[in-house]
């Protein structure tokens, strides 16, 4: 089959489809690198339209350009076909797998053991998730049907593309030609008050990270709603939808609850579903947006740590300050050196012209120790972000130092791999004294050691605490 396109190219495509869905037929070109999709069922009054949205998407409404970092987040449409029909083309996604072929516990328990993934792998692919519907968001782009059948992952490296973009809300141009998957549409628009919006994809969004992190649904509990199965589906996801994990009413609250979002996730996670599904359930505004998921997923990363029992599910846990460091999941504690480092970051603020150092916020940032874990440069330098700046420049994900372990020595140390100006403390209270770590050169790291992680006003200090691990 040859395809003509509004640029006048042609290309050759395969006569039959691959697939085929509500909105219509997929084909993978002769030469393995695109997909297109031959649009069906497509109302005549909205052809124009149609056309328009696809051309300001590919144009306008542009968010990957030719930057190959965000064009690994989405299969972005370059070309609109004219011939034989109404279409777009993608980019063909290899090398990684639909989303809900790993969604549920039950399939996942059914892959071979080496392709299962690791949670590790699943909280990176939410970085991506996060980061990737930040960007659409700050366009005012809806997706309308972000669920795990529009999402290519691989859960042991994180890599994760989202599909169907062709479809997007543009504003002003074209309503959404679907509301979405059920079990993940807002509230509003199950119960019939709503049609899709930025901020109805904020639901999604949360939703799609709850059940990916912990296995299950956020509103699908006990709780019966009414006798009929379809009004119990629609009253439960829709006008009385209520989170499982509800603070107060615990009505909807499985009674075999293995494990709770707080018992996984760090604080900021956990509040953060709690703000998803108690506060912004059923009011859109108070919804958590993309950047601020992407900044606690990637904050979770940094309190990671390898589950040393090989057959449990998740295989990482969070070592949480204050908590034993036992996996939640399989009850297992973690079998590295009798002691791990916390490297607990402040930063640095002018108090009476004096530059001092303190905790920032209402969560409290550190990294825990494993062998070859990274700093990156945000850790280090309050001015550099863990997200994209402005341009859509995404962040240096150089390490600029690295904690390890001489097994030999039992010692934990840091080696500077890229800041100039780090510096050990020697000695304590007002009596320390700072001495340079050259880059290329390491520093042991002991119960109470301090670190200036550079000499300019917007350079974090670090303390070190080493715990036990039984």
């Amino acid at each position: 089959m040859e395809v003509v396109f509004s640029d006048g190219t042609r290309q050759q495509y395969e006569d039959m489809p691959f697939a085929r869905g509500g909105q219509g037929a997929l084909h993978y070109s002769k030469d393995n690198q695109h997909v297109l999709k031959l649009f069906t069922n497509l109302a005549p009054n909205r052809v124009a339209a149609r056309v328009q949205q696809v051309d300001k998407i590919i144009g306008d409404y542009n968010v990957v350009g030719n930057d190959p970092y965000w064009n690994d987040l989405y299969s972005w449409p370059d070309k609109r076909a004219t011939t034989p029909s109404l279409g777009v083309r993608m980019r063909r996604v290899d090398g990684l797998t639909r989303m809900d072929s790993y969604f549920y516990r039950v399939s996942s328990a059914r892959l071979p053991a080496d392709k299962r993934g690791w949670w590790l792998g699943r909280v990176a692919s939410g970085v991506k998730l996060a980061r990737a519907m930040w960007r659409l968001q700050q366009r005012g782009l809806c997706h309308s049907d972000l669920s795990e059948k529009n999402l290519m992952v691989d859960p042991f490296s994180g890599r994760l593309t989202i599909l169907d973009c062709d479809s997007l809300v543009v504003p002003g141009v074209l309503a959404a030609d679907v509301d979405g998957t059920p079990d993940y549409m807002a509230p509003e628009i199950v119960a019939g008050k709503a049609t899709p919006t930025t901020q109805t994809d904020l639901h999604a969004l949360a939703v799609l990270l709850y059940r990916w992190l912990l296995y299950r649904h956020p509103l699908k509990g006990p709780k019966q709603h009414a006798a009929q199965a379809d009004l119990d589906d629609l009253l439960m996801l829709g006008e009385r939808a209520l989170y499982i994990e509800h603070p107060v009413d615990h009505s909807n609250r499985p009674q075999k609850l293995q494990f709770t979002a707080d018992d996984v996730l760090t604080p900021r996670m956990a509040d953060l579903f709690r703000q998803a599904f108690v506060d912004g359930l059923h009011t859109p505004a108070k919804r958590p947006l993309p950047n601020r998921w992407e900044e606690a997923l990637i904050e979770l990363l940094d309190h990671l740590v390898p589950c040393p029992n090989g057959k449990c599910e998740f295989k990482f846990f969070v070592a949480r300050d204050g908590r034993p460091l036992q996996c939640p999941i399989c009850k297992s504690y973690a079998d590295f050196p009798d002691r791990l480092p916390f490297v607990k970051l402040q930063s640095p603020r002018q108090l009476h012209g004096k530059l001092t150092f303190a905790n920032e916020g209402q969560y409290p940032r550190y990294v825990v120790g494993w062998p070859e874990r990274p700093l990156y440069g945000w850790h280090a330098d309050t001015t550099l972000k863990s997200s994209p700046d402005g341009s859509g420049k995404p962040p240096d994900t150089r390490p600029v130092a690295l904690l390890r372990f001489d097994a030999a020595q039992r010692e934990w140390y840091v080696e500077n791999l890229a800041l100039p100006q780090l510096q050990l403390g020697i000695g304590s209270g007002t009596q320390v004294q700072w001495q340079p770590v050259a880059v290329g050169s390491r520093a042991p790291l002991k119960h109470g050691t301090e670190l200036l992680l550079g000499a300019s006003d917007h350079a974090r200090k670090a303390f070190v605490e080493l715990r036990r691990v039984r």
